[in-house]
């Protein structure tokens, strides 16, 4: 089909059509170590949006990305938010920020992706340096050439641009519907894409094809150059601001605020106007903590998007679910053995 629903219920034309990356730190870690983003980042699950359970989020925090099922109530509701949006801001894209549609089917997830790296190259006092691809893996020039007796040391040879970092310079200036375009034929992006979407615990068949529909991805991140909390979502004519981003105590550093406003719009956005739903993934992308944090990951539903770990509901106590996980459970498993024994 050509035309899909985006998250605010307009229609969107889409053509090519891409195998959706899970929402599961591992694939997503995977996939922006080869894009050339250093291990120092990571992503992580986030085990829930209570103050008590946010202190596990990775500091500093560079972006949220969520994970949310598309349904028919959600859709409207975005619908009418996206309006009321739409009025009070005329679709503006704040200075310098890095906005892009999505023209590619089952693209949500890496533009979502896309969205937190290239609004945070240089963000909380760490670059994201994206101009060193993967080492190379071509024959070893000899480290020494001899002319007329004398060994003149070779340079070594300079990083390459990153296949990221060639389509955020060469599109610095583009429209968000170019940038759009310009990802569904990037070589580049599109072979990272083909072969990291094969991989997680789904498979890339018709039927988990049907079940992407049913999900999207969006990112949060604070603007740094006016304060604000923004949502970034491809299917929009622009980022949707939340407001500023206030700092609690004195002792809240900018980066924890940050993950706190998010936690707060997440919640009162998407999941108390969806009490029945149990399938919301929050993955952070801030500082790697360890070796473990490059291949931590949970299970994926994966659509437009995935779902790895995921948020708690009402009537399942965080205490227990963080409890289970930190023995080693599954954190979906947890919680819908949570809910089912009441």
């Amino acid at each position: 089909r050509n035309m899909e629903q985006g998250s605010g219920g307009q229609a969107v034309d889409i053509k090519p059509r891409w195998i959706a990356l899970e929402s599961n730190p591992r694939v997503l870690n995977k996939f922006i170590y080869k894009l050339g983003v250093p291990q120092k980042w990571a992503f992580a699950d986030c085990l829930g949006l209570s103050r008590e359970l946010l202190q596990y989020v990775p500091q500093p925090c560079l972006a949220i990305l969520l994970l949310f099922p598309t349904t028919h109530y959600q859709k409207l509701q975005a619908a009418q938010q996206q309006s009321q949006q739409s009025q009070q801001q005329q679709h503006t894209i704040p200075p310098h920020m890095f906005f892009m549609k999505q023209v590619v089917g089952n693209a949500c997830g890496t533009i979502a992706v896309i969205h937190a790296i290239a609004n945070n190259r240089s963000t909380f006092g760490g670059d994201i340096d994206l101009c060193s691809a993967a080492p190379s893996t071509t024959t070893a020039s000899p480290a020494t050439t001899t002319t007329d007796n004398n060994t003149t040391p070779q340079q070594p040879q300079q990083p390459q641009p990153s296949a990221l970092a060639e389509f955020l310079d060469r599109l610095a200036q583009a429209t968000p519907e170019e940038r759009g375009r310009a990802l569904g034929v990037d070589p580049g992006l599109t072979a990272v894409h083909a072969e990291v979407g094969q991989q997680g615990q789904t498979r890339p068949d018709q039927d988990r094809q049907r079940k992407d529909d049913d999900f999207h991805f969006v990112c949060f991140l604070r603007w740094p150059l006016d304060g604000q909390l923004y949502e970034l979502d491809g299917t929009k004519p622009a980022p949707l601001c939340h407001g500023p981003v206030v700092r609690e105590s004195d002792s809240q550093s900018e980066s924890e605020a940050f993950v706190a406003a998010t936690a707060d719009v997440i919640q009162q956005r998407y999941i108390e106007t969806n009490p029945d739903e149990l399938f919301f993934s929050v993955i952070s992308l801030g500082a790697a903590q360890d070796e473990d944090d490059v291949v931590m990951g949970g299970s994926g539903v994966s659509g437009g998007s995935g779902s790895g770990g995921g948020v708690d509901k009402p009537g399942v106590a965080e205490s227990d679910v963080a409890m289970l996980v930190s023995l080693g459970f599954e954190i979906t498993m947890v919680r819908e053995a949570l809910r089912e024994s009441g």
